[in-house]
């Protein structure tokens, strides 16, 4: 359950996420970092049942455009917290 008091949201459960995918180097490691962002995302999603928030933060090594990215945010339904 979510509860508000004065400014400040509060949260009774939450899940804290951290990942960092393989470097971003001309795209040598695009299918790794994909694989990668796929098993977080299926690792989230099987884990985050009864959460009242999901943080996941990290070193993803990707761009908005980048498939690893679209893994996440498309398939897996997570937001971007930073617009590029």
């Amino acid at each position: 359950m979510r509860s508000t008091t004065g400014i400040t949201d509060f949260y009774d459960f939450e899940n804290d996420f951290t990942l960092h995918l393989n470097l971003r180097t001309n795209d040598a490691y695009l299918v790794d970092r994909s694989l990668q962002a796929f098993e977080a995302g299926n690792f989230i999603r099987q884990t985050q049942q009864g959460s009242d928030v999901v943080i996941f933060c990290g070193d993803f090594n990707t761009e908005k455009d980048d498939l690893p990215h679209q893994v996440l945010t498309k398939v897996f339904g997570l937001k971007d917290s930073h617009p590029v």
